[in-house]
C-alpha cells in the first residue's frame, strides 16, 4: 500500500459517519474510530484493550458471534447482521453491522475482525409506529366500511386495501390493482362520469375529488359507493402524479337522500297543485315562516314569507288561542281564522328540536 493510500484510509476511518471497531484475534478492542466513541459515549483510550462484549446488550451475544467467527471464513470475507448493543448509561441501540475479515500483507494470516455499526435504532421505532399506525388504520377503516386507496396518475397503476378489496373480490388486504378494473364495476351510465372527475385533477391539481356512484359488488349486488381524494404527490415538473383517497359505502346513506327528495317533491307538487301550504314555527327567533298558498289564506302582503309569534296567535281562532309551540308539542290542530273552508293543521316533527313543520290543507 502506498502512503498516499494509508493517508487515505486513514482520514476515512476518521471522518467515517459509521462507527468503525477493530477486534484483535481474542475479540478485544484494538481501536474505535470517533463515531464509535460518540456511539457508545466512551473515549478510544477506555475502549482499548477491553473484550468486545462490553459493546453488546448482553455478553452471550457477543460470545455466539466469536463463536461463530462473525460468520465470516475462507470464502466469506464479510458478513451483514443486525445486533442489540450497549451505550454507555445502559441504553440499548440496534445497529446494523458488517464484519469484514483483516488479514496481512499478501494474504497472510488474520489480524482481526472490523466491525462497521450504524445505529438504525431510530429507523426501527419509527418502522413499529408505523406498522401499528398501519394495523389501526387497518380497523378504523374496516369498521367505517371504507377502503384506502393510491393511484398513480400517469400509470393509471395503484394499491388498495381494505373494503376495497373486499368489494372487488380480491382476497389479500392489500392489493395493486389497475384504474381499468375499478372502472370496470362501475355502472355503464356513470363510468365516465368517475373516470372525468379523476381526468379533471390533472388539469386542475388543486381541487378534491369527491364523485358518488353505482358499482356492482363481486357478489352481484349493485352498491352506491364514494370516492373522495386529493393529489398527494407531484412529479419533478410540477405535473400531478398520485391521487390518494378512500372509497366508502354510501348504499343506505344514498337510499335516505332519495326518500327525502322524494317526498320533498311530492309536497312541491301538493303545494303548487291545490290549496294548501306549510308553515314552520322556530321556537327560539319566535318566527312562523309560511310556504305556498297559506300565505294568501293568512291575507300576508304580496312578497311576505314570515310573521312574528304574535301575528301568528292574532290570526288563529280564540277557541284555539294557546301558543303554535305547545300546540305542536301537544299534536294539536289549528284553525286559521282568515282561511275560509280550510278545516285543521296536522303538526309533525321534522328536524331538530327548536323547530316544527306543519302541512295545512
Amino acid at each position: 500500500m502506498t502512503a498516499n493510500a494509508a493517508e487515505m484510509l486513514r482520514a476515512l476511518y476518521s471522518a467515517a459517519p459509521v462507527a468503525v471497531i477493530m477486534l484483535d484475534k481474542s475479540g478485544r478492542i484494538e481501536s474505535a474510530n470517533p463515531a464509535a466513541t460518540r456511539l457508545f459515549g466512551q473515549t478510544e483510550a477506555s475502549l482499548a484493550g477491553q473484550r468486545g462484549d462490553v459493546l453488546f446488550a448482553t455478553p452471550r451475544e457477543f460470545d455466539a458471534l466469536v463463536e461463530s467467527g462473525f460468520g465470516l471464513g475462507a470464502e466469506r470475507e464479510t458478513h451483514e447482521f443486525t445486533a442489540r448493543y450497549r451505550a454507555r448509561g445502559g441504553r440499548i441501540l440496534d445497529g446494523e453491522t458488517v464484519a469484514s475479515l483483516v488479514t496481512g500483507p499478501a494474504d497472510g494470516p488474520a489480524l482481526g475482525t472490523l466491525l462497521i455499526i450504524r445505529d438504525v435504532s431510530a429507523e426501527r421505532s419509527l418502522q413499529a409506529r408505523l406498522e401499528a399506525s398501519d394495523i389501526q388504520l387497518r380497523a378504523a377503516l374496516a369498521s367505517a366500511n371504507e377502503g384506502a386507496f393510491s393511484l398513480n396518475l400517469a400509470t393509471g397503476l395503484g394499491s388498495s386495501r381494505g373494503f376495497i378489496n373486499e368489494f372487488l373480490g380480491i382476497q389479500t388486504s392489500d392489493a395493486t390493482i389497475r384504474l381499468e378494473r375499478l372502472l370496470d364495476v362501475i355502472a355503464a351510465d356513470m363510468r365516465n362520469t368517475v373516470a372525468d372527475a379523476i381526468g379533471r385533477l390533472s388539469r386542475a391539481p388543486g381541487e378534491a375529488l369527491h364523485v358518488t356512484f353505482r358499482a356492482k359488488r363481486a357478489d352481484g349486488e349493485t352498491r352506491w359507493l364514494e370516492m373522495r381524494g386529493r393529489v398527494s404527490e407531484f412529479a419533478r415538473d410540477g405535473s400531478p402524479l398520485r391521487l390518494s383517497g378512500v372509497i366508502a359505502d354510501v348504499t343506505e346513506r344514498q337510499s335516505l337522500e332519495e326518500q327525502l327528495a322524494e317526498r320533498e317533491r311530492q309536497l312541491a307538487n301538493a303545494i303548487d297543485a291545490g290549496s294548501c301550504g306549510v308553515w314552520e314555527l322556530d321556537t327560539e327567533t319566535r318566527h312562523v315562516t309560511l310556504i305556498g298558498p297559506i300565505r294568501d289564506m293568512l291575507g300576508l302582503e304580496p312578497g311576505r314569507t314570515q310573521i312574528d309569534t304574535a301575528d301568528w296567535l292574532d290570526r288563529i281562532h280564540t277557541d284555539r288561542g294557546s301558543p303554535p309551540m305547545n300546540a305542536c308539542c301537544a299534536r294539536r290542530s289549528i284553525r286559521p281564522m282568515k282561511a275560509p273552508g280550510a278545516s285543521r293543521s296536522k303538526a309533525e316533527r321534522s328536524g331538530p328540536p327548536d323547530c316544527w313543520r306543519a302541512f295545512w290543507a
